[in-house]
């Protein structure tokens, strides 16, 4: 996601929870489903060990995110200072 708006300041507070909680749910849902299919590529044609579970995906992620840094010369702090940014929220 590069950008999301949750209202302008002169929206109610009520309102902007409301539109901070709806865009949450939809980032927790296009995680969800690239994390699902992270999975089902990497587990290809064989079947779907019956330990698998989010945890065990997300450390797979967490092991390869080191090396995907490295090589851009970041981390994922400083990624999300630029999408904090990004968002309009303050450094």
């Amino acid at each position: 996601m590069q950008s999301v708006s949750f209202g302008t300041p002169d929206t109610a507070p009520a309102q902007r929870r409301k539109a901070h909680a709806f865009r949450e749910d939809q980032i927790l849902a296009t995680i969800l489903g690239y994390l699902e299919s992270w999975s089902a590529y990497q587990t290809g044609r064989k079947p779907v060990p019956s330990e698998l579970d989010i945890t065990t995906v997300l450390r797979a992620v967490a092991d390869r995110s080191d090396r995907f840094y490295a090589e851009r010369h970041s981390d994922f702090s400083q990624e999300v200072r630029k999408k904090r940014k990004r968002l309009g929220y303050a450094g």
